[in-house]
């Protein structure tokens, strides 16, 4: 689900960039009108899996060893912020439950975020709202790259999460996942904080 959903965002993104490297700015627009909508789609996956790993590890404690978000893994100002704040925490923070949770918000909460910006900056170009498109198309792939490192992580995550789930709460966080529509974090994960997607790349540190 997660992994297909990126993969047409992907797709679609890079055709964008494609036709506008080759002077097609017709045909770069057109591709780009449908990013954003699958950029949410996306988002909004990602959004259910780590409500509802966060639900979870709260209610039923189940706590896997992860790793803190490596701020060479983002590109964007504020993504690097985000993961500098998160390694920060883990370093203060001695409770593995508690550095679970904080890392699956931070994570939730840059994924919103970082939709929001690839939307934002999408808008502006389809517009002609901006005088400068070059930014804007950065922006794009930046958000893209970012993205996608958000998702890696919580593959990742996830995968910890389920090693470490016990057998008899698996139909329930599968129920969760498949059935159960996550219109919101507000009630699960921490408030936002201020702190201060490309390409399939490896991550570090894991």
């Amino acid at each position: 689900m997660l992994e297909t959903s990126y993969t047409i965002f992907s797709i679609i993104l890079d055709e964008a960039i494609g036709f506008r490297r080759g002077g097609q700015l017709g045909k770069a627009y057109q591709a780009l009108s449908l990013a954003p909508t699958l950029c949410k789609r996306l988002s909004w996956h990602l959004e259910v899996v780590l409500r509802a790993m966060h639900s979870y590890t709260k209610h039923f404690r189940t706590t896997p060893s992860i790793s803190p978000l490596d701020l060479e893994n983002f590109q964007s100002a504020k993504s690097r912020r985000a993961a500098a704040f998160n390694e920060l925490c883990s370093r203060i923070v001695l409770s593995q439950r508690s550095q679970f949770l904080h890392k699956l918000s931070t994570l939730a909460d840059l994924t919103v975020e970082l939709a929001d910006t690839f939307r934002d900056a999408a808008t502006k170009l389809k517009d002609s709202s901006t005088l400068q498109p070059d930014q804007e198309w950065a922006k794009l792939d930046s958000a893209h790259y970012d993205i996608n490192t958000c998702l890696q992580e919580s593959i990742v995550m996830l995968k910890c999460f389920l090693h470490t789930l016990p057998a008899e709460q698996v139909d329930g966080f599968s129920a969760v996942l498949q059935d159960q529509p996550i219109p919101s974090f507000s009630a699960v994960l921490v408030p936002k904080r201020h702190l201060a997607h490309r390409r399939m790349a490896l991550l570090k540190g894991q």
